[in-house]
């Protein structure tokens, strides 16, 4: 400990310090006498002697002394000691303080006066030289400056001007080339103006606008007049005059097109008027209709009616008189042969008059058609003679105009930059002349400046160090002479303070060094309460319950007045200590209500020193306060909250609970005697020495108000607690009424003697030690309410994990690995029971085959497992065991042997589906039946003797699923084949040596597995679990589970449960780095030897199914295979969720082979479309034309004349014939023709049967059309771009505005093919379709006409796709985002063309539209289903990721492809002369 005396420094403390404290001490009446009987106390020499001997003891030991324990009874003489020597330093150190005051004071005095002189007349001096030279420098500095600036402002103006004169023409100058070659420029643009009147362009653009105007006019009219012609036909027909004639020939036709356009307007007339004329014919009207007949019925009824009233019958020789019938009927027989005679006439004349009209109408007609065809040919070739000329004569126009313009630009460029070099001149002048000139300028005024600067500074320096140096030597002088009278000062001062500081340290040093070691364990409250309270990890040598104190202000001159001899301690305080763990019972005696309350108060405090100083969790009281009802000690129910058994769940009041917990301690002491110490430990503290991580805790009996409530039978077990307790750990803290009367039998003399004893005296409790009882004792008190429960609930919180124990894994690592035969049974260690014993596991011999583990979350179960897996596969070889693992939960527990390639595990499923919980089940149920047949052909009863008979390899088998009641959570074909399959390897594995290890946190939810399959696992290990699955997880009568406090503690039975196979331990701690380490050493030690084992089966259910584990995926592109096109192709959507290969399906050439994925999942079923699309790319060669798109006009071969002569031959006018519609076409072309360039796509050509032998075209052998309907700004915008890029396929993608013109494509390859074509197969790959309004089901969707010359909608043409394309090798792909979606765009039976379907998580009803089955409702993340139509079936499946950019750069690679050639992949560009303008479009053909 440093001291004041040995800091004191003569040259720190100012005079005036000096001089204040002798004064001071000078002002004071000291007594005549100062000595040590002047406080009362005997001066002892072997008292001061020992003050300094423990003084320097203290100093020796310094910081590496060990901590000792203090015993309560602090030494009577000890103290004594300290005191009186304390007392003979204070007078000594009077005496001293008092002379040398008065000295030092009247010597400092005379020497402050002679240095003060000094100092001032040398100052006078040194401020007079300092002015002179000052003034004389800033004189030269000024003038300097002054003939600076005027020159240099001179000099900066005409630099100014120059710039501003060269800057200044160059504009001018500039400004005049740049107008002249804007005139120039002017003059040439306006004298080659392509649009001035009466240009050829103009002209041009005239004659196409005529040429498309007659042609419009003439449809128009031949429109009218085919139907004027048909509506002629009519009347005749009506009128019975129509005959069918013979096709009339044409007339000579006019030569120009305007001579044809008159004349197609004057046969137009001329057919008008004889078309009029027809239909104004009367006779003709008489045999129309009903006519003949009214005609025939008037004019015979006339003849008749006349002939019978003028002619007489006797007259033509008739002889009865009046007619008769037969005269009556002779006369309507004339008359109706007159009639029929009169009819025929007319009709004949009506004929003939018809006929010949009809015949000019026919051949106006006839003409009419031939002078429009004629038309036609004739505008098409001027057109394109013109355009010939047009482009001559535009070509010239160019090159004239940009030649003439080029002359003037490179004049306006040489005048420029000429005059460029000018001003660069003139500015290079001006920059050469004036900066230098500035620059000298200020050079001059920098060097006078440089040397006043160099002169007068250094003056001036030298003058003050003369006077620093002046002032320093007097200054030295006078310190040498202080320094002397200080010196001798020091020198006594030293010696009367260092004898006083001797004095003070010893005391100091042997309290502060019992405060030392007690400090750590002794904190104050509002620290522990609010502080850097710092949870303790070891035990502490004591509790500590007050102070005896000693304070130097109750003493005269105890605190002297000079700073400097003050003590930095002027109280010490010796603390009273209840030693731990040696006699830690402590025993308060006392009565009346004050000394009941500071029993209670004193009882708190040694209860928090308790939890402040052992570890948290290592202390659990049993309070029990009959008399207060458990008020005085409700604060430390906070600790309930954290763990209810730090506190033994409540305070106990009533006698019978009192007598329970005193029985529960008493059991506790006879399990520590029977079960930990035995023979082997004295004590619990040597026990847990050994036991280390699993050391017991200390219990703590409080007892307040002893001995109300308290039983014979509670007070004797309290004597045995007190007696035998400290060697088990258990304490006493009792407070005791002595006027109440004691239960019988009970000797409170016995307690006091096993305890620490304090009695109440004055107010106050005091030790029984005689020796210390007069000492002052200031006992500590309770903290305030705040704090208390502050602190308790801190330590509540820092106690949650710390019954968490952690035995390290190396105690059950084998030393070395692969060392152990399992052919006999399994044998590995999970963890310590007890000091110095591991607990194993056995299985493979009597009943012990399968395991049953149960503990709630956070009990360690997760561990256990970990270390089975890891333990097991550290000491038998992959030949000596294999794994299955199932895990159910919703975690990534198993990932790691995955990840570590651990080569036991044959399957490993992270949260798995039942499903494939199931296949896994019956795998091992199949290799039951493989091994049991074995065994009957090897004649051998169990795996030993297989393996003692045959090389052959038999690992044992752990089937090891956690979480395994997930298989029975719903009671369905499931559940209920997982009960029996596991029922028979729990009963028929164990001669096969297959064993089962089942884990779950409750028991309750396995209700479908029969009692009587777990009444089969004799192995149980229950962990922190309740009551009830205690009971489930061991037996109805053993409940011991429900009493494990921390995690991984656990009940190891082997005797299904009973509560004879008991046996308690602690499972090792196994964190992620330590069991990747050791598999990582089981890897490599695979590696060293060589060893081959086939894959394990890998079901991640947290993640997407990943592509390149489907090896049949893979190998489509090997290197060494060619795909080959035809058949069906297979493609895969994802890894089923069972042991069985990946979910597939085939594209085959049959009506509904497309597919249809429905789900809001964008990755999953891009995931889906993206391996189908590759599968698709696998299968078929890549073939891409070599060359551009040519057009080739294959016309008939007629002669000009011919051709503009010949006939048409055609019967009628309607509907147009087929070279008129491709007339139409090559004016529709006209139309839209343009200058720029024309870009041709490569469309399937469909080729007529007329033009399929005369051209034969080579097609690609497969072809793939992709619609992105993702948004623009989308993450995933670019997905099927980045996808096809580099693939050398024939492969388009596009976006919403590409539908139309995709599925027309498309929709003509459709009608193109035939049923039995052999062609490669196309695909259309849709995403989502619900951006496509142009494939959108319209409302006359399936209202078609037999007209099949109405182009289709983009809808109807998608329709027909689907329904039509499968079957000659188009097939479709579509992801729709919703149901709902989906039945917007396509109708139920459009739907049903898509026999292919994949569901994604939606709502029962939509999953019941979709799939006629509602389980889509209860798919979880990363699942599907896959519907067929064709079979009903449903499968659920694991869909694929999407694919890596590593996958497909190796597809490229094995394709054959480079980054570089998805440039090739570029539309065809042709350029417009090299475009021949055809006027029959229908013999083009794509090459």
């Amino acid at each position: 400990m440093t001291t004041l005396h040995s800091e004191t420094d003569p040259h720190d403390r100012s005079l005036e310090n000096d001089e204040a404290t002798a004064t001071q001490m000078l002002s004071d009446s000291p007594p005549d006498t100062l000595n040590s009987s002047t406080f009362g106390l005997q001066y002892s020499e072997n008292a001061a002697v020992s003050s300094v001997n423990v003084a320097n003891e203290r100093s020796s030991n310094g910081r590496q002394h060990e901590v000792s324990k203090v015993s309560v009874g602090v030494a009577a003489e000890r103290v004594k000691s300290l005191i009186q020597s304390l007392f003979d330093g204070i007078a000594q150190r009077v005496d001293g303080e008092l002379g040398l005051a008065q000295r030092l004071k009247n010597e400092l005095a005379e020497e402050r006066v002679r240095f003060e002189a000094e100092s001032e007349a040398r100052q006078s001096v040194y401020e007079t030289e300092r002015n002179a030279l000052q003034t004389e420098y800033d004189s030269v500095c000024a003038e300097a400056g002054l003939h600076y600036q005027g020159h240099y402002s001179a000099a900066s103006e005409e630099y100014d001007e120059a710039l501003r004169a060269a800057n200044e023409d160059y504009e001018d100058i500039a400004d005049q080339i740049r107008q002249e070659f804007e005139e120039t420029r002017w003059m040439v643009v306006s004298y080659f103006d392509e649009n001035a009147g009466g240009s050829p362009k103009q002209q041009f653009e005239q004659f196409e606008h005529n040429v498309e105007r007659s042609g419009e006019h003439l449809a128009s009219e031949a429109t009218q007049l085919e139907e004027m012609y048909e509506s002629t036909v009519a009347t005749l027909k009506k009128r019975r005059m129509w005959t069918d004639p013979e096709q009339p020939g044409h007339q000579a036709l006019p030569t120009s097109l305007d001579g044809l356009v008159e004349a197609f307007e004057e046969r137009a007339s001329q057919a008008r008027t004889q078309s009029a004329r027809l239909k104004r014919q009367t006779l003709p009207l008489l045999f129309a209709g009903l006519m003949p007949l009214v005609f025939f019925a008037v004019v015979a009824g006339g003849f008749t009616a006349t002939a019978w009233f003028a002619i007489d019958p006797v007259m033509l020789g008739f002889k009865t008189t009046p007619p008769t019938h037969e005269w009556l009927a002779i006369l309507g027989g004339s008359s109706v042969v007159l009639t029929m005679a009169i009819q025929g006439i007319l009709f004949g004349i009506a004929r003939g008059s018809a006929d010949a009209r009809y015949e000019q109408l026919a051949q106006q007609m006839a003409d009419l058609r031939a002078i429009r065809q004629h038309w036609t040919r004739l505008s098409g070739r001027e057109f394109k003679r013109r355009k010939k000329e047009f482009n001559e004569w535009y070509a010239a126009l160019v090159e004239d105009r940009d030649s003439r313009l080029r002359m003037a630009q490179e004049k306006f460029d040489r005048e420029t930059n000429g005059h460029k070099q000018r001003r660069a001149d003139l500015l290079q002048q001006a920059n050469d002349r004036y900066p230098s000139l500035m620059e000298s300028l200020t050079r001059e005024r920098d060097e006078h400046l440089q040397r006043a600067h160099d002169d007068y500074p250094g003056r001036l320096d030298k003058l003050k160090a003369r006077f620093e140096w002046d002032v320093k030597k007097l200054g030295d002088e006078s310190e040498k002479r202080t320094l002397a009278i200080q010196q001798r000062h020091d020198f006594d001062w030293q010696n009367m303070a260092q004898s006083w500081h001797g004095v003070v340290d010893s005391v100091r040093t042997t309290s502060d060094r019992m405060n030392a070691d007690m400090a750590a364990i002794s904190q104050r409250w509002p620290d522990l309460a609010f502080g850097n309270w710092t949870p303790a990890t070891a035990i502490p040598n004591g509790v500590r319950l007050g102070d005896f104190k000693l304070r130097l202000d109750d003493i005269e001159y105890g605190v002297p007045e000079d700073d400097r001899l003050v003590p930095e301690v002027t109280e010490f305080s010796i603390p009273a200590m209840l030693p731990f763990p040696d006699k830690s019972s402590l025993l308060l005696r006392g009565s009346g209500g004050e000394a009941r309350e500071a029993a209670v108060d004193l009882l708190q405090v040694v209860m928090l020193r308790l939890l402040a100083t052992l570890p948290p969790g290592k202390v659990r009281f049993t309070i029990i306060d009959p008399i207060g009802l458990g008020e005085n000690f409700s604060a430390f129910m906070h600790l309930v909250d954290y763990d209810e058994l730090l506190v033994t769940s409540r305070i106990w009041t009533e006698a019978a609970h009192i007598e329970q917990r005193l029985t529960d301690l008493t059991e506790h002491m006879e399990t520590v005697f029977q079960t930990y110490l035995r023979n082997e430990f004295k004590t619990i503290e040597e026990y847990n020495e050994f036991a280390g991580e699993v050391a017991e805790p200390y219990h703590i009996l409080v007892i307040a108000g002893f001995p109300s409530s308290f039983s014979e039978q509670a007070a004797r077990r309290l004597t045995s607690i007190l007696s035998s307790g400290p060697r088990c750990g258990v304490y006493t803290l009792l407070s005791v009424d002595p006027q109440l009367t004691m239960p019988p039998n009970f000797s409170l003399a016995d307690a006091e003697y096993e305890a620490t004893c304090l009695t109440w005296n004055d107010g106050g409790f005091a030790f029984d030690d005689e020796e210390t009882a007069w000492l002052p004792l200031e006992l500590h008190t309770a903290p305030e309410p705040d704090e208390f429960s502050r602190f308790v609930k801190r330590v509540g919180d820092a106690s949650k994990d710390a019954r968490r124990v952690e035995v390290s894994f190396e105690r059950v690592v084998p030393k070395q690995l692969w060392q152990q035969d399992s052919r006999g049974g399994l044998d590995v260690p999970l963890g310590r029971a007890g000091a110095t014993k591991l607990q194993h596991m056995r299985l493979g011999k009597g009943t012990s085959q399968h395991v049953l583990i149960a503990g709630k979350t956070g009990s360690g179960k997760s561990t256990l497992m970990h270390i089975l897996v890891t333990n097991l596969a550290l000491h038998y070889s992959p030949d000596e065991i294999e794994f299955y693992l199932i895990d159910f939960k919703k975690g990534v527990e198993f990932k790691t042997y995955a990840a570590n390639r651990l080569p036991h595990a044959r399957v490993i499923a992270i949260e798995s589906d039942r499903e494939f919980g199931l296949s896994v089940l019956q795998r091992l149920d199949a290799i039951l039946k493989e091994r049991g047949d074995l065994f009957r052909e090897r004649s051998v009863q169990d795996i030993a003797g297989f393996r003692n008979n045959n090389p052959e390899r038999m690992p044992r088998i752990m089937l090891l699923i956690d979480e395994f009641q997930e298989f029975f959570t719903e009671d369905d074909r499931i559940s209920q084949q997982a009960a029996l399959l596991m029922d028979r390897l729990v009963r028929q594995g164990r001669a096969f040596g297959m064993h089962v290890m089942l884990g779950s946190q409750t028991l309750g939810g396995a209700y479908s597995l029969a009692r009587s399959t777990l009444g089969q696992v004799a192995v149980r290990i229950a962990l922190q679990c309740s009551e009830a699955d205690a009971h489930l997880i061991l037996s109805e009568d053993n409940t011991a589970a429900r009493l494990l406090t921390r995690p991984g503690e656990a009940i190891y039975n082997d005797a299904n449960g009973l509560l004879e196979g008991n046996h308690p331990f602690q499972i090792a701690w196994l964190d992620d780095d330590k069991r990747d380490g050791h598999l990582g050493r089981v890897r490599d030690l695979t590696d060293e030897q060589n060893i081959e084992v086939p894959a394990p089966i890998i079901f991640e259910g947290n993640v997407p199914a990943i592509p390149t584990n489907n090896q049949e995926l893979v190998a489509l592109f090997a290197p060494d295979r060619t795909a080959e096109p035809g058949g069906v192709i297979e493609a895969w959507l994802g890894e089923a969720v069972a042991i069985k290969p990946h979910t597939a399906i085939g594209f085959r050439r049959l009506a509904g082979s497309n597919l249809l994925v429905v789900g809001q999942s964008a990755i999953g079923a891009r995931g889906i479309l993206s391996s189908v699309f590759l599968a698709a790319i696998g299968q078929v060669s890549p073939v891409m034309p070599d060359d551009a798109v040519f057009l080739v006009d294959e016309p008939e071969e007629l002669p000009t004349e011919e051709a503009d002569s010949a006939p048409p031959t055609t019967d009628s006018a309607l509907p147009p014939t087929d070279s008129e519609s491709s007339t139409a076409n090559a004016l529709e072309a006209m139309k839209s023709f343009s200058f720029a360039d024309m870009k041709i796509p490569n469309p399937v050509a469909d080729s007529s049967e007329e033009d399929s032998d005369e051209t034969s075209v080579s097609r690609p052998v497969s072809q793939f059309y992709i619609l992105d309907g993702e948004l623009a700004d989308a993450p995933a915008v670019e997905f099927w771009s980045s996808l096809t890029a580099g693939l050398p396929h024939d492969i388009r993608v596009g976006g919403p505005g590409d539908a139309a013109n995709f599925v027309g494509e498309l929709a003509a390859a459709v009608e193109s093919r035939g049923k039995a074509t052999t062609e490669p197969a196309i695909f259309l790959v849709i995403d989502n379709l619900g951006r496509f309004r142009d494939l959108r089901k319209a409302d006359d969707e399936y209202n078609f006409s037999a007209d099949r010359s109405k182009v289709a909608s983009p809808a109807k043409q998608f329709v027909q796709i689907l329904k039509e394309g499968p079957s000659v090798g188009i097939h479709v792909l579509v992801w729709a985002d919703t149901y709902n979606n989906a039945s917007r765009w396509m109708t139920n039976q459009t739907m049903r063309e898509l026999e292919m379907r994949v569901a994604f998580q939606m709502s029962a009803t939509d999953s019941s539209n979709l799939i006629d089955s509602p389980v889509a409702g209860r798919l979880g993340q990363n699942r599907a289903l896959l519907y067929l139509e064709e079979t009903g079936t449903l499968e659920k499946f694991r869909p694929y990721g999407l694919p890596s950019d590593d996958w497909l750069a190796t597809i490229r690679a094995s394709l054959g492809v480079n980054e570089s050639k998805a440039a090739d992949n570029q539309i065809a560009t042709i350029p417009d002369e090299d475009i021949e303008v055809c006027d029959d479009l229908s013999s083009w053909t794509v090459l």
